[in-house]
């Protein structure tokens, strides 16, 4: 239930805002410790699982639309993914499982902001809302 309400709060921003608000509010050691912690709260079956999802999600980086799309729609997206991800190994995912799954992804991303400002510059531009990109998309 609470993964529901969770997409509502997300409903209204963009994928990207998020990844900027963990990239502004954190610094670059903060992100790495909350992401190797979050990863840590799996099990070791499902952190190998999630490696391969990041990689698998990181070729988005250079999409905007990726990074345009409506932060609860791209949430729900992403936890409908770990969901049969984690499934198919047979881990039988908790609610917590799905949404640490989510964190990481997200932390990952701010993860490759902070080390590549061209990825960062990318994200901003991407998730812009300016009247014009918004008129052109």
């Amino acid at each position: 239930m609470y993964l529901e309400k969770l997409k509502k709060q997300f409903t209204g921003r963009k994928f990207g805002e998020l990844v900027l608000h963990h990239v502004k509010s954190q610094t670059y050691e903060k992100v790495v410790k909350a992401l190797s912690g979050t990863l840590n709260e799996l099990s070791i079956d499902q952190r190998q699982e999630m490696m391969l999802l990041i990689d698998s999600v990181n070729a988005y980086a250079y999409d905007e639309n990726f990074w345009a799309k409506d932060c609860g729609e791209q949430f729900e997206s992403i936890i409908n993914l770990l969901r049969d991800r984690f499934n198919v190994i047979g881990s039988n995912p908790t609610n917590d499982d799905i949404f640490n799954g989510f964190n990481i992804i997200v932390l990952n991303f701010a993860y490759g902001a902070h080390q590549q400002k061209q990825m960062k510059d990318f994200i901003i531009k991407s998730s812009s809302r300016s009247f014009f990109r918004r008129l052109f998309s």
